[in-house]
């Protein structure tokens, strides 16, 4: 017996090909002819044959669709273990709150249906409950995730006032707190949020928490002690310091702690304690009130200790308290640092030919590929930041070394910075930039240039002179051939910019200093020992790709530099 759907089809093909025949007059039967047959007759013949083009699409599709997933079927991927499959489609997905949607899922499971039936039996897909589900959704996930570690994330926009949704969602996912494994809470800080996120989580490693409004203040979150924390990220939230939960971490970052602010001893203590520790970073805190009664002998008792943290690959230090900073600067170690942040540093970390902070900068130092030193504001803030690659940094890459620190007198220590990247055996290039960023109407005062950062650094490639340096030490350096194991040479030769926004020197010294470097005349040798050195041993330092000069320079001057660069294969601009 032939199955029904074969049946249909080849009914079907018979009425089309029947209907064909009446339509060309070479019918089986002789009162067969189109012509022939009554209007109720041609009816019927059409919705047979439009029933027939149903029937063999419908069967075609499905033909299709059947031999379709055989051949999916025959992809390697169909042939893994389920085990190694799941695993393949959950590291597919994006696993950030914000961008994670169960119509991610959707589109998984619509591949195939033994995809659809892995996503749906499986809890691990289910593991993220978010405050922007629908509360249909949140039940959804909350019942197919069955009994694996929860992510819960609960993140208000600032704009937002208080709402029952986020009390809400909380009270719904708190009846499953023994699942979280992982928490992110930005909103407000009411009672009946306080009660949640104080409760019991045994198995919460992963605490992010961010209080909104609480301009420098804090507020106090009582951590369950059967927490087993391993990361945590704060922001306007205070912790019980002495508490046990603050061990055995391997990310600790504190940011906007006005209001019990953990004091130095704390630090040592979380940090001593958790020897694995990757990250780390304390921001914009308070200094504890506590601290001002310390105990004398407490003070050199952490004096003479040393906390080692093989393992910190990130260390950030901004607007902190000055003896919290220098503590962790001189007393740490942490020799897998890729990346250092510290502002408002002390300038004695970096003096003396063994510089306290050298131990801890040393990698980043002899790792960088291009360090920029800066001078900015009213010459009163200095700055060193270093960057993997020579080129702009893009959106994500982050500089390795940055440091900075308000300063009075900003060329002595441009100078003592110099003197300690060189002792770290510095082989990138180097960028200076010197020069107000803002200044006062009748701001006229300058200071000069310290060339022993040319001698420190030779290396540079970049140089910027803006306002309130003047520059004439820094052109007659480079407008000098200087002697080196007998031989004589141009200072800098990788130079490859010069930038003079501002001049305050006398403009003639710019003309000379491009006549002596590139022009034809015979070149100033600064060693009498070589003075009867003929000027054919003298190579010319090679062209530059940037040099900028300001525009109010007098037109003499202009016409020397352009005639004296020209014949060198560059020109000047003007700024």
């Amino acid at each position: 017996m032939k199955p029904p759907t074969r049946t249909a089809v080849n009914q079907a093909i018979a009425i089309l090909l029947e209907s064909t025949y009446q339509e060309n007059g070479i019918g089986k039967k002789k009162d067969s002819r189109l012509s022939d047959l009554s209007t109720v007759q041609l009816d019927r013949l059409a919705e047979a044959v439009e029933t027939a083009r149903l029937t063999i699409n419908r069967e075609a599709q499905n033909r299709a669709a059947r031999l379709r997933q055989y051949r999916n079927s025959l992809a390697p991927i169909h042939r893994l273990p389920v085990e190694i499959l799941v695993q393949i489609l959950f590291a597919s997905l994006n696993h950030d709150p914000n961008a994670w949607a169960v119509l991610t899922l959707r589109d998984l499971a619509s591949v195939s249906k033994h995809w659809m039936e892995i996503i749906a039996s499986t809890p691990y897909f289910w593991s993220i409950v978010s405050v922007a589900f629908p509360v249909d959704t949140i039940r959804l996930v909350l019942r197919k995730s069955k009994n694996v570690p929860l992510r819960v994330h609960c993140w208000s926009p600032d704009i937002l006032p208080v709402t029952e949704g986020t009390e809400e969602f909380m009270e719904v996912v708190s009846e499953y707190s023994s699942r979280w494994q992982s928490l992110s809470f930005r909103g407000h800080a009411t009672p009946k949020v306080m009660e949640y996120l104080e409760s019991s989580k045994p198995a919460l490693i992963d605490l992010n928490v961010q209080f909104l409004w609480c301009y420098r203040a804090s507020q106090l979150l009582k951590i369950p002690p059967d927490c087993p924390l391993r990361r945590i990220n704060l922001h306007s939230v205070s912790l019980e310091w002495d508490s046990p939960t603050l061990s055995n971490l391997t990310v600790l970052h504190l940011r906007s702690i006005h209001t019990n602010p953990p004091s130095l001893l704390h630090i040592v203590s979380i940090i001593s304690s958790s020897p694995d520790i990757e990250s780390l970073t304390l921001e914009d805190m308070s200094p504890n009130p506590e601290e001002a009664t310390q105990d004398v002998q407490l003070e050199v008792i952490l004096s003479t200790m040393h906390v080692h943290l093989p393992a910190l690959r990130n260390f950030v230090l901004k607007n902190i308290p000055e003896h919290v900073s220098r503590w962790l600067l001189l007393q740490m170690s942490a020799p897998g640092c890729r990346r250092l942040v510290a502002s408002n540093v002390d300038p004695v970390v970096f003096q003396g030919e063994r510089p306290p902070l050298l131990q801890l900068a040393l990698p980043l130092i002899r790792s960088s590929k291009r360090m920029r030193l800066s001078v900015s504001e009213r010459l009163s803030w200095l700055s060193v930041t270093s960057f993997s690659t020579t080129t702009l940094p893009g959106p994500g890459d982050l500089p390795g070394l940055e440091l900075s620190f308000a300063t009075l007198t900003p060329m002595e220590h441009l100078d003592t910075v110099a003197h300690f990247l060189s002792l770290g055996t510095l082989t990138a290039e180097v960028h200076i930039d010197v020069g107000k960023t803002w200044w006062w109407e009748d701001d006229f005062d300058t200071m000069p240039f310290p060339v022993m950062v040319l001698e420190r650094l030779p290396n540079t490639r970049r140089i910027e002179i803006g306002r309130g340096v003047d520059g004439t030490t820094l052109l007659r350096y480079l407008g000098d051939a200087h002697a080196t194991e007998g031989k004589w040479e141009w200072p800098l030769p990788q130079l490859s910019a010069l930038c003079l926004k501002v001049w305050s020197g006398i403009p003639q010294d710019i003309a000379d200093f491009v006549a002596r470097r590139w022009g034809e005349s015979e070149p100033v040798i600064s060693d009498a020992s070589l003075e009867n050195e003929t000027s054919e041993m003298v190579q010319r330092p090679a062209k530059l790709d940037e040099f900028l000069l300001p525009t109010n320079l007098p037109h003499h001057v202009k016409a020397t530099v352009r005639y004296a660069t020209s014949h060198r294969g560059f020109l000047p601009a003007f700024w």
